[in-house]
């Protein structure tokens, strides 16, 4: 029974952070990031009156700090993946012959809407339209 719960735990785990992070919410990363950094910048100059070469040195800092963050959300997509195919694998040997096949379908087909932008099929909202959405009437 532990080991059920165990089991269960980690796939809604997984996901969760598939959920969180969603095709359309990926688009333009790189300059959203961008955007970020170069924000982040702006605030701080204007609040710690940063002289042009502390402008300069804060945003290598930035810089750097950003690829050394980037390496670990890499890692860390591997080993969730790993994780992820850990529980599947567990899972099926739980299962009948029937439901293994059942499965392996309702796998495929979450994979799929995963390409196609979907994240892994579940609707959610993004902040920016729900004000949108509600005003539209359109609140599926």
């Amino acid at each position: 029974m532990k080991r059920v719960a165990l089991l269960t735990m980690a796939l809604v785990f997984a996901t969760t952070m598939a959920y969180v992070h969603c095709g359309f919410c990926q688009s333009d990363k790189g300059k959203k990031s961008e955007d970020w950094a170069q924000k982040k910048i702006e605030r701080m100059t204007e609040r710690l009156s940063l002289t042009e070469e502390q402008v300069s040195q804060v945003e290598v800092v930035i810089k750097e700090k950003g690829e050394k963050k980037k390496v670990v959300r890499e890692d860390a997509r591997i080993k969730m993946e790993s994780i992820k195919e850990e529980c599947s694998v567990e899972i099926k040997a739980l299962l009948d012959d029937d439901q293994k096949v059942k499965y392996d379908e309702w796998k495929k087909e979450r994979e799929e809407m995963k390409g196609e932008g979907h994240g892994y099929g579940y609707r959610h909202k993004h902040k920016k339209f729900d004000k949108e959405d509600k005003e539209s009437g359109d609140e599926s």
